[in-house]
Formats: C-alpha cells, structure tokens, sequence
C-alpha cells in the first residue's frame, strides 16, 4: 500500500496561530460537502469535487470563542461544539442557528452523535444526554461529576452504550435507557 496526496485545502488567513479545529465531511453527488471549524471561530462549508477540487460555498462566524468539534446531521445541517459550553445546530445553505443550547459551563471538548441523541463532554467534567433533530437540542440527562477531569472522547457502542475517556487516564463504559 502506499500513500498519496491526491488534494490539499490552504490556509486562507496569513494568521501563524490560527488553527482548524476539526471538520466534518458527507458525501454528495459530485463529491463531498466538508465543513471546517476554527479558532478563531470561523465556519467554512466547502464543497470538493473530484475534477475540480475545492469550492468555498459559504463563511461566517459563530462568535469570538473557540470552536472545538462539529458534526454534520445531514446535507444540509451543522451541529458545532464551543469554548463557551453551546451546542448549535446551524443550517449551511443560509448560515443561521437554528438550535443553540448551553450543556457545559465551559468548552465542550467531545461529542457523540448516534441516530437522534447527543452525547457531549465537557471542561466541566459532565456529560449530558441530549435528543436532537435538524432543528432542536433537548437537554435530556447531565451528570456533573462524570470524570474527575476533562472529558476528551466519546465514542458509540451500541444503543444503550457509550465509552468516554478523560484526562485522569480513565476509560469508562457508561449505559442509558429514555
């Protein structure tokens, strides 16, 4: 096997510390539809075709903290995780909010997103259980003291289960019912 860089999307700032958060990519007709999230809390939906590459369809801004994950619920719709302890669901074609809802006194460091339920992690050491739609966040379920430190990863079992992993160096399996 051998590896090979087939394309490459550049810095559009001259910023030295700007950085690409995380991003979030579905695949469409031509190619992919890929959000990129930023530091300086920039939102950039990029569409890339296989022929042509990369075309910026749409940018804002979310506010001036952080933006520090994001996930898309579907083609048209962009749920990002914040340093000031939101979860929005923004629609991409017009850039506005849709659903906002603070879930953690500070950053929301991960997110897990299995058929219609949230699961985020946060500075705060909480997780909380949400129910979301392409255009509402239900705060379902919190635990304050989910972690002694920082929740960094979430990831899906199945149904009724979840892994997070913190900064204390646990890995928990953690289980729910609605």
């Amino acid at each position: 096997p051998m590896l090979m860089e087939y394309n490459r999307l550049n810095p559009t700032k001259e910023i030295p510390d700007l950085r690409v958060m995380d991003f979030s990519s579905i695949e469409n007709d031509v190619g992919f539809t890929i959000a990129t999230v930023y530091s300086d809390s920039n939102i950039k939906v990029w569409q890339f075709d296989f022929d042509t590459g990369f075309h910026l369809l749409n940018s804002w801004f979310y506010s001036t903290c952080c933006i520090l994950n994001c996930q898309f619920l579907n083609n048209h719709h962009l749920l990002i995780g914040t340093t000031d302890g939101c979860v929005t669901i923004y629609d991409t074609t017009t850039a506005k909010a849709v659903a906002k809802e603070k879930l953690h006194q500070s950053g929301v460091k991960a997110i897990g997103i299995h058929q219609d339920y949230l699961i985020t992690g946060g500075d705060d050491n909480a997780i909380t259980v949400s129910q979301v739609n392409n255009t509402s966040i239900k705060l379902i379920d919190r635990v304050e003291d989910a972690a002694s430190a920082t929740i960094t990863s979430i990831g899906y079992v199945d149904n009724k289960s979840f892994i997070a992993t913190s900064v204390d160096q646990i890995v928990r399996l953690w289980t729910f019912s609605l």
